[in-house]
């Protein structure tokens, strides 16, 4: 579910913006009434208050039929930053304001500058934002009592990355910042602290220095919506920090929760959620440890237990989460249920209830564990039209399509979506690493994916060269394009965007033995890297070799093309970010699973290159890793 943007769009005097209707109102000295922009521009209007309700109407831009507001209160000498609520219609009619409210278009709240919310009197309006801001012009609230909104700057969320090299399809070997090939020699920066990629130019952040900490994984968002926060695991505890990795909130003032995730709310930055018991619960961030735990929903049809699987997701629309409960136990097998939980309707939707021959819980009632039914259901995502995408391995419930019959037949796993009416019909015949979101109009509800398996994990169906490649796939359709080729140099997905935020977060991973990416201390198995190479079809790659895209944190427009004829895509559509420096065939911590801030400003990795030796007495059983976050990519 997308807000509608304008993509890229200029304004100007005669191009109006996207909010607009009549202001049935009348003006009130001393009150500023402020409005942002969705790439937080702001202009300050001259203020109203309402004696009627106003409704303010939205053009279709053909973007979305969905829209977001955020409704903040006013008051007089200015506006409270944490007095929000956030409004959401699946119409383009926005909800009716109260007298002395001001809207906030996007999907992201920000503390609000104070500067623009002062006013001497009516007419002399004062902003700090400068070139940037948006003006208020046109009818200047007549005896009509009407106005409309035009400005004069650009709003865009999407333009041009901060740091990074538009793909050159070249391979670029880790050097210093005069060339020299520094794979082994490189020096992570301490807690807190930063560097500049030497070859891509991004910024890098350590945030974690005890080489045992993670974060969750590519489709779970690590940062909170406001970029201010990142979830951060340690031996299966999470903690909170901030950008400079300062703890916010330490493992043992994190709310009780059962195995599983906590999710970070869409819109609201101080905001999660998480499984207790069988309630569904929220936490919200009030200060340096401390926590305000709400019951969201208590589910008393489950008996036991219910849980956030890993890897999970929340929606989009902040309206949307993807649930398990535990049905009650029969002879010490309990069938699970596999639903999505719409908080605006309190109900459930989307539910498919496994079979007793099917993915069950044994010895139960027992708790359900991230990955339920003894990892037979692995990973359990959101579209962005809020329908289930399950992944599942082999099982023998009769309710499987035959899709799934047919690649548990050859050792292969497969993932369904779940339809209204809770049957299921094939997605993929086959896994790979995938994640969610809009196409680039906002009308499509697609996944994006490493080598789209089908048929039964031969990948035969992919559309990019050699069958190898960045895919997209029609959650509805199953019609594929290719998005950027890469034979077969990829390793985790993150995405969940849209035309707000239109870029897909990758990792290339590379596990050659021997190859580079394992530790110099192994040998047999790591091969210092000497030579860039195009790794090509067929052909016997040098362990020596550095490849193209090799060890990279990237992002992809979505509304890229993939290259038919060799590797790479649609020119300036893919930025190269830095490398991970992680040695990341030797642990699966090690691995970047770089995850998209919801914004598209940041990327999370988790990265081992403070220790390329595996030298981390006590802590490899971890990978010596530690968490990173490339960024600010955009401003």
């Amino acid at each position: 579910m997308e807000p509608a943007v304008l993509r890229d769009r200029p304004l100007t005097a005669q191009w109006l913006f996207p909010l607009r209707g009549a202001l049935k109102c009348m003006l009130t000295k001393g009150l500023i009434i402020s409005l942002f922009a969705c790439a937080n521009f702001t202009f300050p209007a001259r203020a109203f208050s309402c004696p009627q309700p106003v409704h303010f109407l939205l053009p279709d831009l053909g973007l979305s039929k969905h829209v977001f507001f955020t409704v903040l209160r006013a008051h007089r000498n200015g506006v409270r930053s944490n007095a929000f609520r956030v409004v959401q219609r699946k119409s383009n009619v926005a909800p009716i304001l109260k007298p002395k409210t001001i809207i906030f278009h996007g999907t992201r709240l920000r503390k609000l500058p104070p500067s623009v919310s002062v006013e001497d009197q009516p007419g002399n309006l004062k902003s700090s934002v400068g070139s940037n801001a948006l003006t208020l012009s046109g009818s200047a609230f007549s005896s009509q009592n009407t106005g409309s909104l035009a400005g004069n700057g650009v709003v865009s969320a999407v333009g041009t990355p901060l740091c990074g090299i538009p793909d050159d399809v070249r391979p670029h070997l880790p050097t210093d910042s005069q060339g020299h090939v520094n794979w082994d020699s490189f020096v992570a920066p301490a807690k807190g602290k930063s560097y500049v990629d030497p070859v891509f130019g991004c910024t890098v952040t350590r945030l974690t220095d005890d080489s045992l900490s993670y974060h969750d994984y590519s489709t779970t968002q690590a940062m909170s919506a406001s970029d201010a926060y990142i979830l951060i695991g340690h031996d299966g505890q999470m903690r909170i920090v901030n950008l400079k990795g300062d703890v916010i909130v330490d493992q043992t003032h994190m709310p009780a929760h059962n195995s599983g995730h906590y999710l970070w709310d869409a819109t609201d930055g101080n905001k999660f959620y998480y499984a207790f018991n069988n309630s569904l619960m929220s936490g919200t961030i009030t200060g340096h440890n401390s926590v305000k735990r709400a019951t969201v929903r208590e589910f008393n049809e489950y008996q036991k237990w219910i849980a956030i699987m890993d890897y999970s997701n929340m929606s989009a629309d902040r309206d949307h989460i993807a649930l398990v409960g535990e049905n009650r136990a029969a002879g010490g097998i309990a069938t699970i249920d596999f639903f999505v939980y719409q908080f605006s309707t309190k109900q459930k939707i989307y539910v498919f209830k496994s079979s007793a021959q099917g993915c069950v819980v044994n010895g139960a009632p027992a708790p359900l564990g991230g990955q339920p039914g003894g990892d037979c259901m692995h990973k359990l995502l959101l579209t962005a039209d809020n329908q289930p995408v399950m992944e599942w391995h082999m099982n023998r419930d009769p309710k499987m399509p035959a899709g799934c019959v047919s690649a548990f037949a050859v050792g292969a796993g497969c993932k369904t979506i779940t339809n209204a009416d809770g049957t299921l019909r094939i997605l993929q015949s086959g896994t790979t690493h995938m994640d969610t979101g809009w196409d680039n109009t906002g009308t499509k509800s697609i996944i994006v994916e490493n080598f789209d398996p089908d048929p039964n994990a031969t990948h035969r169906y992919d559309p990019c060269y050699n069958h190898g490649g960045i895919a997209i796939k029609d959650v509805n359709t199953l019609a594929l394009s290719c998005l950027l080729s890469t034979d077969f140099r990829s390793g985790h997905v993150s995405y969940l965007g849209g035309p707000h935020q239109p870029r897909v977060g990758i990792d290339v991973e590379d596990d050659r033995d021997p190859g580079p990416e394992r530790y110099n201390t192994h040998p047999g198995h790591y091969a210092a890297p000497t030579q860039p190479c195009l790794q090509l079809e067929d052909a016997k790659i040098d362990a020596r070799c550095w490849t193209v895209y090799e060890n990279e944190i990237m992002i992809i427009r979505i509304d890229g093309a993939g290259n038919f004829h060799g590797l790479g895509g649609t020119a300036g559509k893919t930025y190269r970010l830095a490398h991970s420096r992680s040695r990341q065939a030797e642990h699966y911590y090690a691995q970047p699973r770089a995850s998209i801030s919801r914004d598209g400003k940041y990327i999370v990795f988790d990265s081992n290159m403070a220790h390329p030796d595996g030298n981390c007495t006590g802590k490899e059983a971890n990978g010596c890793a530690d968490v990173y976050v490339v960024g600010p990519l955009f401003r």
